[in-house]
């Protein structure tokens, strides 16, 4: 990571918010591929347990962990405050949903939520012990 510690730290402060975005979306976008190659390639239809299990879970997880520590990585101080912050962000935004997934009914959407928070909770607790044993991230 050196690349990202010669830039200068006001660059990367910008950099924060736009790389966990950019990280979300990339995210997402392999977990649509995979979800293409599953159910193209590999037969696996759009309402099986595999399918919903990857959506769910797998990529919940995925996505909620890089989001945080792509962004912790690119703060050049305070890595500790950006995972919490940013992982408050996400938990707020999927928080936010919560309410209309029970009153539909959606468990399968509460699990996706619920797999994201696991996800945003393990990079914050990655972010915290590498700070710890280390200098920096």
């Amino acid at each position: 990571m050196e690349f990202i510690e010669k830039l200068p730290n006001w660059f990367r402060w910008i950099l924060v918010p736009i790389s966990s975005l950019l990280t979300f979306v990339l995210v997402s976008l392999m977990a649509v591929l995979a979800i293409w190659i599953e159910t193209k390639l590999l037969g696996i239809g759009e309402g099986a347990w595999l399918d919903k299990i990857w959506v769910n879970v797998i990529a919940a997880v995925l996505t909620g962990y890089s989001t945080i520590f792509v962004g912790a990585l690119f703060a050049p101080s305070f890595k500790k405050i950006v995972a919490l912050v940013l992982g408050g962000i996400v938990v707020l935004a999927t928080g936010l949903i919560l309410g209309s997934l029970i009153q539909k009914g959606d468990w399968w959407g509460l699990i996706n939520v619920i797999s994201n928070i696991i996800g945003v909770g393990g990079a914050i607790y990655t972010v915290f012990e590498d700070s710890s044993t280390q200098k920096g991230l």
